[in-house]
């Protein structure tokens, strides 16, 4: 009994010196500007950094005050910067999984120079990360780097995050529209791929209206996923859908006037990354 009590006590110390850490994060975090304080990690992986566990993890931590916060802040916000390098070096190896196959097993930032990997990289439309929307959880798009990591709404650990909302299938789509409309993914931004409208010509829907209807390149991608070939079958070759860009008689399409909306309510795969 006197051991469970002694372990229980040692529990609720420690759990008592993380509580007291939470007033501080929150102020540290609402510091930064809006896109920047959403870039801050959870209390949880907060609590980990280096300059932050000798605050509350010895048993024999001193009481939390302002004093030995302001000491830590130095190292705290040197912490954040290495932790920001870290977020851009899993946002390129996940792009390279996902668009290459392979990646470089070194997480050092000196091996994943600006020079190589700078905006216009990262603006490919085949490097783009896709999620919730920050402030509209029922809309899910696309974001480049750094963008995506205050657009997208995104819990838990950051770096895991990164590397499960970029895949195979995505790019290959992604190609496929490329294809269709005549372009070459390191000749072409992300968001120039708004002034197409495009028609998926093999459409397994049945309804007339789904079949001929026309897309932009977010609403196309969420069909493609949900109803189009696997991932496989797109980079094989085996199984390849016909997109082609729509064009009416006043050729709207290539001047991105002539889309109505993106209606979500036609996917249900719209509202979550697959």
């Amino acid at each position: 009994m006197a051991r469970q009590a002694a372990e229980t006590a040692a529990r609720l110390a420690r759990e008592g010196r993380r509580d007291a850490v939470k007033p501080y994060y929150d102020s540290y975090k609402a510091s930064h500007s809006v896109n920047l304080s959403r870039v801050v990690p959870d209390f949880e992986i907060f609590l980990e950094w280096a300059a932050v566990k000798p605050l509350w993890e010895p048993a024999d931590a001193a009481p939390m005050s302002d004093i030995m916060w302001a000491r830590a802040l130095p190292a705290i916000r040197t912490n954040f910067a290495d932790y920001q390098d870290e977020l851009r070096v899993e946002a390129i190896r996940a792009i390279l999984w996902a668009t290459t196959g392979a990646a470089p097993l070194s997480h050092s930032p000196a091996d994943y120079p600006e020079s190589r990997y700078d905006e216009d990289w990262f603006e490919r439309p085949t490097a783009m990360f896709w999620g919730d929307s920050y402030s509209n959880l029922g809309v899910s798009y696309p974001r480049p780097y750094p963008d995506t990591l205050w657009d997208h709404a995104a819990g838990g650990c950051r770096k895991e995050w990164l590397r499960k909302h970029i895949g195979s299938h995505e790019v290959a789509i992604m190609r496929i529209i490329l294809d269709a409309i005549g372009r070459k993914e390191s000749s072409i931004k992300w968001w120039e791929l708004g002034q197409y409208d495009l028609r998926w010509v093999d459409s397994p829907y049945k309804l007339v209206k789904e079949r001929d209807r026309y897309y932009n390149y977010v609403e196309l991608l969420y069909a493609l996923k949900r109803r189009g070939p696997r991932a496989y079958e797109l980079t094989s070759g085996t199984k390849v859908p016909q997109i082609e860009v729509w064009q009416d008689d006043d050729d709207f399409a290539l001047e991105g006037e002539g889309s109505e909306g993106w209606d979500f309510d036609d996917f249900g795969e719209l509202a979550g990354c697959g």
